[in-house]
């Protein structure tokens, strides 16, 4: 099993230790070329919730949409808890 960070590979040390360095080599190439993507991840983990909300058995365009509207009409948290209280 391999974890791969911008920085680290950890790995099952029975593979040994020259795929980890080539597993390592290529993390490395991808991220220079492609950068670190994010994946939309969310900073705030309530909005990280509704995004994998929004996201579930949809299309990336409709889950991006999704979110972005939800986020529109309640700019917080609060105004989305209110409104679920109200119906």
């Amino acid at each position: 099993m391999f974890i791969i960070t911008s920085s680290n590979v950890y790995y099952n040390y029975s593979m040994g230790h020259d795929y980890a360095y080539k597993v390592t080599e290529v993390a490395e190439t991808l991220q220079k070329k492609y950068k670190d993507f994010t994946h939309h991840n969310k900073r705030n983990p309530l909005d990280e919730l509704l995004f994998i909300i929004c996201g579930i058995k949809r299309s990336e365009k409709v889950y991006l949409s999704s979110f972005k509207a939800i986020k529109k009409e309640f700019p917080s948290h609060k105004a989305l808890l209110d409104n679920s209280k109200a119906r």
